[in-house]
């Protein structure tokens, strides 16, 4: 079974040539390997090219959907397996990836991976690590946009899971049927600042059914994290924002974060009551809010203010977004 590899770039000449390197050394010698030029600026298209890639450049940034759709277009191959561009993949990734498709039942379109944080060093990597974004969602959460579901996901939360069906992915580590995905119409040009993922998971399922997603956590590849406390809001911010145009494209509830939205509303109250002691006893139980999420009680204060500052980050994006009234043309039905 032949499997390509796809990679998709905006200016990424600081992390691509580790992630290539590590990728050849870890694939066979003739395997495909697609680099997508989203429109960078910098050397990404050169730094490819010496890997000896498939090279495709857009003219101007496109986004995430269509990049990952170029690659889809341009694949040859039974497989397409995508990892991001500062993805670092394990030894055995791909071998335990061609095992895996290898013995798949058709049902199966999609596989997903452990995506993990690469050697977390500063207090903020291993705060990821311990918290790590990039966990699936179980078959079981659903990727329903009730208001139960949405309750029910956030006080859950994400945790590592075995072997088993999942509702969601994330791109930086999944390989799915490329003849399968094509059927359903690729990536959603629409989401061009994220969220393709989820959009792709939830036509995947609803078209071929609740098996068609697996994940295998012995499928593993590393994300070099950038440790500074401006990217780990960032990505936050931006999680918001594809938050906002899923919920823009497809209705339903928004994203249901009850505790930095109720902390807020409390200790304005108390501010413009001249309650100083509400609002300054409602800031220090921040941590008391999030025992639950809480990986230990060693954490239990810095990473309850670190979960509320991730939390506001991504309800900044969402707001930001979800009050911009550009109207969002309507898929070509040629493409479903």
């Amino acid at each position: 079974m032949k499997i390509t590899v796809a990679i998709c770039c905006l200016n990424s000449e600081a992390v691509l040539p580790q992630t290539l390197t590590t990728l050849r050394a870890n694939t066979p010698k003739d395997i495909e390997i697609i680099v997508i030029d989203d429109g960078s600026s910098d050397n990404t298209a050169k730094i490819a090219a010496t890997h000896g890639t498939l090279v495709i450049s857009h003219d101007k940034n496109l986004g995430y959907a269509k990049a990952r759709q170029s690659a889809l277009e341009n694949c040859s191959s039974e497989i397409l397996a995508f990892i991001d561009d500062s993805c670092l993949v394990s030894d055995d990734w791909f071998i335990r990836l061609e095992k895996l498709w290898s013995v798949a039942p058709d049902s199966t379109k999609i596989i997903a991976g452990l995506m993990e944080i690469y050697h977390p060093q500063s207090y903020l990597q291993k705060f990821q690590s311990r918290h790590n974004p990039f966990l699936p969602l179980p078959e079981s959460f659903s990727r329903s946009n009730g208001l139960f579901a949405k309750i029910l996901a956030y006080l859950k939360g994400k945790r590592l899971i075995n072997a088993a069906l999942i509702a969601s992915f994330s791109n930086g580590n999944v390989s799915l049927r490329a003849d399968a995905i094509r059927e359903i119409g690729g990536y959603d040009p629409r989401y061009s600042i994220g969220a393709e993922d989820e959009d792709l998971a939830s036509r995947t399922i609803s078209h071929f059914g609740k098996s068609a997603i697996y994940f295998d956590p012995a499928v593993v590849v590393n994300h070099v994290s950038d440790p500074s406390l401006k990217s780990f809001i960032k990505r936050s911010y931006k999680y918001g924002r594809s938050a906002a145009l899923r919920f823009r494209l497809e209705g339903g509830f928004p994203t249901i974060m009850p505790i930095p939205a109720v902390l807020i509303a409390v200790v304005a109250i108390a501010l413009a009551l001249q309650n100083y002691l509400v609002a300054l006893s409602s800031i220090l139980a921040v941590p008391l809010l999030y025992v639950a999420r809480s990986s230990s009680a060693k954490y239990l204060i810095p990473d309850g203010y670190l979960l509320f500052l991730t939390e506001i980050a991504h309800l900044s994006g969402f707001a930001t977004s979800i009050g911009r009234h550009k109207k969002i043309a309507l898929r070509e039905m040629s493409s479903l």
